[in-house]
């Protein structure tokens, strides 16, 4: 079983299956310890849609809705289009594999002071690329650094 941490709130999990190929979203608070504190990677529902990136066997899998893809330097994860009609593809040595329309839930807040967010945090869709373009930030993800 996989524990996988929101992207939008901290109180949502999703519990994976990746044998069955099912999750479930449950609530911290209502599932008090039988929540582990330490994820295996991150998901958000990108207009209805499980989008997911975790570890699994020493791998980065990507997920969106059924597909799902270890990392690799052959995979290619681009967003495009305004806030309101997001388009995330997915692609593999050069083939599209996924593609999925999302709009945008949140937003940066006008005049934050808060200097250290980033695009990302409000972009699950942006996340995943970001991740996809930086070995870096893969391993740390992989837990090797």
């Amino acid at each position: 079983m996989l524990w996988l941490q929101s992207n939008e709130c901290f109180n949502d999990v999703a519990e994976v299956d990746e044998t069955a190929g099912v999750w479930r979203i449950q609530s911290r608070a209502s599932e008090g310890g039988d929540i582990p504190s330490s994820t295996d990677g991150f998901y958000s529902m990108l207009s209805g849609v499980f989008c997911a990136l975790y570890r699994s066997s020493g791998e980065l899998v990507v997920q969106m809705g059924d597909v799902k893809v270890k990392l690799s330097n052959n995979v290619e994860i681009a967003v495009n289009g305004p806030p309101g009609k997001r388009c995330l593809s997915l692609g593999v040595s050069g083939r599209e594999v996924a593609k999925h329309e999302y709009a945008l839930i949140s937003q940066r807040i006008e005049g934050d002071p808060t200097a250290f967010a980033e695009d990302e945090d409000f972009d699950f869709g942006v996340f995943l690329s970001n991740i996809a373009r930086n070995p870096k930030r893969q391993s740390i993800l992989k837990g090797e650094t």
